[in-house]
């Protein structure tokens, strides 16, 4: 049976603009850019151009990187629940720098990898009130143990863009390093680090001056050398927009509705994660915005819906909409997230364009899953 060849969804990267966001980032520390962000070979080259480091969390990205041409120095594992197999691959391919969160997993990584250099990954729990994933709380013994080994390279944290605030900020860096704000039950000395990696909501770190103030003011006391970021969804959203098309409108029990060839399954999973509101525009016509449509996505998932919206009276099948900064996920999403996914999901992959021109991929092109 002969496939449909679609052009949409398809996703516009704003090449400058990335650019000079990116360039923000890196006065503010080196960037490690985390790779199930967006995987794309394009914004991987950028990337490379501008010098900066990459954090993965599975085999699926480190391979693709290696096969891209990066170097294993330049690459972060993180993924401090990986198993024994996942970790022995990362240290066959040349990896020495990881994250790790517990004497166990240290000591297994350390197995695979004797030279390996470590970021402790400390909770975020006392500052965010949120139970995290990741992170030791007590984390003193294990930067004492990691550090006698010579391997400690730094900490880091995460804070999610829910919680991330000057506020927070300040409790973190307290936690770790003063204890005047940590609760007493927090037994954490440690006297400085080279590196400190800081995950998470990065976006008003570059325009709020008491976040910056709070860094250089811990760092000027030499409690660390390095700031590490790791500007994901807050670097790539800003400069990067889907082109979707409508392939059905419709009433129905008296209102418009429109079906999308996109989904949350294509990206758009931030209007439940990140409690997002789309923002939706016509491509193909200057008119008023000012007629209300339920809009769906293309799956029978009755999940699947993108909120209701304003577009013009006279939208019709097979007009094309612009979705506003949503890069982030919408690349790696219908792929091979995590490094698993349906055969089938190979024919939903999206193609990147550069701005005003778009880059058209064959199927055959494209790798098999």
């Amino acid at each position: 049976m002969e496939k449909m060849q679609k052009n949409t969804p398809a996703l516009v990267l704003d090449a400058g603009r990335f650019k000079s966001l990116l360039e923000e980032y890196k006065k503010l520390g080196t960037v490690y850019y985390p790779v199930k962000s967006n995987s794309s070979a394009e914004i991987i080259a950028l990337l490379r151009e501008a010098g900066c480091g990459f954090l993965v969390s599975c085999a699926y990205y480190l391979d693709k990187l290696l096969s891209l041409g990066l170097a294993p120095e330049h690459i972060l594992y993180d993924n401090c629940g990986a198993d024994t197999e996942e970790i022995a691959y990362a240290a066959r391919a040349g990896l020495t720098f990881f994250y790790t969160d517990s004497e166990e997993h240290f000591a297994e990584t350390a197995l695979h990898c004797p030279e390996a250099r470590f970021l402790i990954k400390v909770s975020s729990d006392f500052a965010t009130k949120k139970r995290g994933k990741y992170g030791i709380a007590d984390f003193s013994p294990l930067a004492e143990k990691i550090s006698n080994c010579g391997s400690l390279a730094g900490l880091g944290f995460y804070i999610p863009d829910s919680s991330f605030s000057a506020c927070t900020l300040e409790k973190q860096l307290d936690f770790i390093f003063d204890k005047k704000l940590a609760p007493q039950s927090s037994r954490n000395r440690i006297a400085g680090v080279e590196m400190l990696n800081i995950g998470g909501s990065l976006k008003g770190i570059l325009t709020d001056q008491q976040q910056q103030s709070l860094l250089s003011t811990y760092k000027e006391r030499g409690l660390f050398k390095r700031v590490l970021l790791e500007p994901g969804r807050n670097l790539l959203n800003p400069c990067i927009s889907m082109e979707t098309r409508v392939i059905k409108r419709r009433t129905l029990n008296g209102e418009n509705r429109l079906h999308l060839d996109a989904s949350i399954y294509s990206g758009l999973m931030d209007i439940y994660i990140e409690n997002k509101c789309l923002s939706i525009k016509a491509n193909f016509s200057e008119a008023p915005h000012d007629t209300p449509y339920l809009v769906y996505g293309k799956t029978p998932d009755s999940a699947d819906f993108l909120g209701e919206h304003r577009l013009p009276t006279g939208i019709c099948e097979g007009d094309t909409l612009s979705i506003a900064e949503c890069g982030a996920y919408c690349w790696d999403m219908p792929q091979m997230y995590s490094g698993a996914a349906p055969l089938a999901m190979r024919y939903a992959l999206m193609g990147l364009r550069n701005q005003c021109q778009q880059v058209k991929k064959d199927i055959a092109q494209k790798p098999e899953v």
